[in-house]
């Protein structure tokens, strides 16, 4: 297998463990409204994700915006659980 199958697969697979946890979250917190799942989303991002990942960043002295453009898209998917799941509970 190439690397950037291996890569997309580890990416797909992370991709559903944090939304299976987001999910357990979201029904022993009681979140049914979709945007309070959307905020509930950003803020996991932002308390989990986003410090593990700049730490990495900053030790390797990368750029900033280097970071910035890497994970753009993360914390709008993080949104997105939030509202499916709350839609769905």
């Amino acid at each position: 297998m190439s690397k950037m199958i291996i890569a997309t697969l580890g990416s797909l697979v992370a991709a559903l463990v944090m939304a299976a946890g987001m999910g357990c979250f979201m029904h022993r917190l009681a979140i049914t409204h979709p945007y309070r799942g959307a905020v509930y989303g950003a803020m996991s991002w932002l308390t989990f994700v986003a410090p593990v990942t700049i730490q990495g960043v900053l030790y390797a002295k990368w750029p900033i915006m280097l970071f910035l453009i890497n994970k753009r898209l993360q914390p709008g998917i993080a949104c997105c659980y939030g509202c499916y799941f709350s839609a769905c509970s």
